[in-house]
């Protein structure tokens, strides 16, 4: 199974980002630079706008060699856990968390709840990848990013359950993916699946989820403008 959301690219290429400004009651300042981590906040956030999670894995990594990692910021740090996790690369997860700095760790709680999606993936523990995933009130920034992990968690689940059972119960498909009983009829049998009410058992089909199963837009573009205001508000 393979991550969405975003394949890797041997290219890479910095996207516009937003300008910060400065105004006072008198108007007229001019426009100022952005510090280096407002800038590398705000190309993620092209990044993950664009759905972009391999370029932007990439843009990370490049960036923490050349950087000291108490000066990146916690919304960098988030974003590039929580893009391996979208990228279904949760051994390179593993290796960015042992590396990521104890006071780093201890001061930013957001990076813990983090990588405790990627502990419930590597102990397959799907209820517990849903639940960490959305019982947690992600940053603005990060949140889009989020909802492409829970998708692309979702979508490789789906597969491979697919593909491994011809028959599977309510109560586990409803543990695999996340949903409730109704969005399961809605988003299965749509897809082949069927139902026996009586044993309460699903008789499986393969998907191939390669475009299903997405947030609707109407939700990605909602936080994407809450993104595009509070990009540069969330970068200690």
């Amino acid at each position: 199974m393979s991550g969405g959301g975003g394949g890797s690219s041997s290219s890479s290429s910095h996207a516009a980002s937003p300008a910060v400004t400065n105004s006072n009651s008198g108007g007229g300042n001019p426009t100022r630079k952005m510090t280096r981590k407002q800038q590398i906040a705000a190309d993620l956030v092209v990044h993950i706008q664009s759905h972009q999670i391999g370029q932007m894995l990439q843009f990370c990594e490049r960036v923490e060699v050349n950087a000291n990692p108490n000066d990146l910021g916690s919304f960098y740090w988030s974003a590039f856990l929580t893009g391996y996790i979208a990228n279904n690369d949760t051994i390179n997860a593993k290796f960015l968390w042992k590396r990521l700095p104890k006071s780093l760790k201890n001061k930013v709680p957001q990076l813990k709840a983090i990588w405790t999606i990627g502990q419930a993936i590597l102990t397959k523990k799907p209820s517990a990848v849903y639940k960490s995933m959305t019982g947690y009130n992600w940053e603005t920034n990060l949140k889009p990013l989020m909802i492409i992990a829970k998708n692309n968690y979702r979508k490789d689940t789906i597969e491979l359950i697919s593909k491994s059972y011809s028959h599977l119960s309510l109560a586990d498909t409803l543990l695999y993916t996340g949903w409730t009983a109704q969005e399961c009829s809605k988003n299965l049998i749509g897809y082949g699946w069927t139902f026996d009410a009586k044993t309460k058992y699903f008789t499986t089909k393969f998907i191939d989820t390669a475009n299903l199963f997405v947030e609707t837009t109407s939700n990605m573009d909602r936080i994407r403008k809450l993104s595009n205001n509070t990009v540069f508000l969330e970068l200690n």
